[in-house]
């Protein structure tokens, strides 16, 4: 009988990984050694730490033809139950007691919490979403986690890195690249729960739909201090797609990202959000929206910076189509084509538009790279003193006024810019 806290040696003492477990006791540890283990393990509601001893890169759990998940934690297991320094692969799913279909290739999670760190999640699949990691009615973290080349099967499921259900995962310093789905290529959120991920790296994951990298619908994720580059959607939202209401992007970083329609970052349908204090770089859609396309939605942007997105049709870094409030304060925009902001929005102030990131076109009112007809309206509609609200692009000589010397800038100004 194994007393309590007591630390297993696999293989030396087990010669499998899961015979350890059904011997292990609450408090335990079971040390794997290195080597490939052809395993489908279930931690059975057991608070215990498995690891491998010598780092993921050594030691592999691989649940190739075993019908079923690398590891199952279906039995509410909490943070007294850790994951670490193991590589899962060749997953294909547990079969949910809700859906009755599979999810999950890597690691199922359902009603329970575990704590997963230092792991890579690589190479599984899953019919119905997850394909590298499922989590349902849970809180888990995951720490230090590598999501990479998982995909999803069947179409309208999503998630090929990870999928999370009605759950408020904590993600820190994880990484998800090359993973694949039709919604949220690398992670996807649906029906509850507010997710957390912070300093965690999406890298040319792939979406056969929308959401390249990320993917969210009655769900309220906060993204804080990530980085999306190269993540491409056939439709909407190569980075990200996002239906609902609360979902929360600061500090993050956005750069090569690309779309065949909208939003070549941030496809906001039927939704409200926060960007705040994001680069948004280089990020294209053929039909609008460079880096955000906002539909029906309400969205405010601050602190943000804009460069060189193309939106194609429109909006080169903001598009704003339908009944939607977008409002935007502190912000820079340059160099985005072909225009800068396409429909209505909400001028809060200390914004700044240039038709180029290298230089400034005195005139360019409307930072089209052109200073014309457009312009003069403008300014001329807009003639008095600026209301310490909005940014008063108009007034060029930055007096607080828009007037007639204003208007003689843009005359001089007239034509195309250098």
């Amino acid at each position: 009988m194994v007393s309590y806290a007591d630390t297993l040696q696999v293989p030396e003492q087990y010669s499998t990984i899961q015979s350890a477990i059904d011997a292990s006791s609450d408090g335990d540890s079971i040390s794997i050694a290195a080597g490939t283990y052809n395993e489908a393990l279930s931690t059975d509601g057991k608070a215990i730490a498995l690891f491998g001893r010598d780092g993921a890169s050594s030691t592999t759990i691989d649940a190739s033809g075993l019908n079923g998940s690398a590891i199952k934690c279906m039995n509410g297991e909490d943070s007294g139950t850790i994951i670490a320094s193991l590589t899962l692969t060749g997953g294909t799913g547990t079969i949910n007691p809700v859906w009755e279909t599979l999810h999950g290739g890597g690691i199922f999670i359902y009603q329970a919490s575990p704590i997963v760190v230092n792991c890579v999640i690589t190479g599984n699949t899953a019919e119905y979403g997850g394909g590298g990691a499922w989590v349902q009615d849970s809180t888990s973290m995951f720490k230090n986690v590598v999501f990479e080349n998982n995909q999803v099967l069947f179409d309208t499921r999503g998630g090929g890195g990870m999928y999370s259900w009605n759950s408020s995962p904590s993600l820190n310093k994880c990484s998800f690249a090359g993973n694949t789905s039709d919604s949220g290529g690398a992670f996807k959120a649906k029906g509850g729960g507010t997710p957390t991920l912070r300093r965690c790296r999406f890298v040319n994951n792939q979406s056969t739909a929308e959401g390249g990298a990320i993917s969210t619908q009655s769900s309220a994720p906060t993204f804080q201090e990530c980085v999306f580059e190269d993540n491409t959607a056939v439709t909407h939202g190569s980075s990200a797609s996002i239906i609902g209401d609360g979902t929360i992007f600061h500090n993050c970083y956005f750069t090569d990202n690309s779309t065949d329609i909208t939003g070549g970052a941030i496809r906001y349908y039927e939704a409200s959000g926060t960007v705040d204090s994001c680069d948004f770089f280089n990020n294209s859609a053929d039909l609008g929206g460079g880096a955000i396309v906002v539909n029906n939605s309400t969205t405010i942007v601050s602190n943000s910076n804009f460069q060189e997105n193309s939106g194609g049709a429109g909006g080169g870094a903001i598009d704003i189509v339908g009944t939607s409030t977008v409002s935007v304060m502190y912000s820079t925009f340059c160099g985005n084509t072909t225009t800068q902001i396409d429909g209505n929005w909400d001028d809060l102030g200390d914004n700044t538009m240039t038709s180029s990131c290298n230089s400034v076109c005195v005139g360019d009112i409307d930072a089209d790279g052109e200073v014309g007809v457009m312009d003069a309206i403008t300014l001329i509609a807009e003639f008095g003193t600026c209301n310490g609200v909005d940014s008063c692009f108009s007034d060029q000589d930055n007096n607080g006024e828009v007037d007639i010397a204003d208007l003689l800038l843009v005359m001089s100004n007239w034509g195309f810019c250098d």
